[in-house]
Formats: C-alpha cells, sequence, structure tokens
C-alpha cells in the first residue's frame, strides 16, 4: 500500500513539473507537413495535356520550348521536325516521383521506322528530345531523368517508344 501511494506521489510530482514520461513523448504525433503549392511551371504543363506538339508550341508561355529554341542545331531541329510529322496528342506519364508532358509523333508513311519524342518535366521545364529513324535512335537534348522516365514507362522499355495516353 505504502508503495503504491510512493507511485502515485511520483507521477504526481513529475505531472506538475511539466515532465513528459517516454511514453508521453512516444504517442504524440508530428501533423504531416502541406503540400508544397504546385509550381506555375507544373500548371501550365499540365493543361497541355492531349495537345499536338504543333499547337502546344503556339500556346502562350510554351514557345520556349518550340525545337528551334531548345539549342539544337538546324540540322537536328530538321530531323526532329521530320520525325514528328504525324503527331498524337501528348500525355502526363509519371514514375518514381517524376513527371513528364510527352509528345510523340512519327514520320509519315514510315511510323514503324521513324518516330520522335519530347518530354517535358512538369516540376522543371527541363526538356529531353530524341528521335529514331533511318540512322537509328539519337538523342538530340539529353536529360537522364525524363530517359528513365521515359525508358521505365515504355512498352518496350525504350525510350523512343514512350507510353502514349493514360
Amino acid at each position: 500500500m505504502k508503495r503504491n501511494a510512493v507511485a502515485v506521489a511520483a507521477l504526481i510530482l513529475l505531472a506538475s513539473c511539466g515532465q513528459r514520461t517516454p511514453a508521453d513523448q512516444a504517442a504524440e504525433v508530428t501533423p504531416a507537413a502541406a503540400p508544397a503549392p504546385e509550381s506555375p511551371v507544373a500548371s501550365a504543363l499540365r493543361t497541355q495535356a492531349n495537345a499536338h506538339y504543333a499547337d502546344f508550341v503556339r500556346a502562350p508561355g510554351m514557345e520556349r520550348f518550340a525545337i528551334d529554341r531548345l539549342g539544337l542545331g538546324a540540322e537536328a531541329a530538321a530531323r526532329f521536325t521530320r520525325n514528328m510529322d504525324v503527331q498524337t496528342p501528348s500525355a502526363l506519364i509519371s514514375a518514381n516521383g517524376v513527371e513528364a508532358l510527352v509528345f510523340f509523333g512519327c514520320m509519315a508513311h514510315n511510323c514503324a521506322n521513324a518516330a520522335g519524342v519530347l518530354a517535358i518535366d512538369t516540376a522543371t521545364g527541363d526538356v529531353f528530345a530524341g528521335v529514331r529513324d533511318e540512322a537509328g535512335e539519337v538523342i538530340l537534348k539529353p536529360n537522364a531523368r525524363l530517359q528513365m522516365l521515359l525508358t521505365q514507362t515504355s512498352p518496350t522499355q525504350s525510350w523512343a517508344d514512350p507510353r502514349r495516353g493514360s
């Protein structure tokens, strides 16, 4: 009985001193951080899902993604344009925390052998561009993060054959 009275007195003393027991500390729940607000780049790019590349680069603020503004040489830009002659609507693709707006097209009358791909990271606005044609698969504007996303989500595990649509 005396031991119980001492234990109760010790607990009251601890409580009155503002001390917390290890059990009290472990039971505390830290609130989750609020999600970061979406960047203006991400918002603007997401609204362009299902757009054709030719229309996309004419949209206000998207001109910077036009092939002639990506710092490629004239020959590479012409090759990309030739391989994007027949365009499919863009798609938002994501995996492993990376999201991109992806444009895919192919050469008229040769879609099986000639294609162009342009992916834009929705978080950063960084770009990956490449073509596949008679000269092989060539990366025109490298970006390892986007190339990995395209490869991981491709039905054939190739950046040159990205997933299209959702």
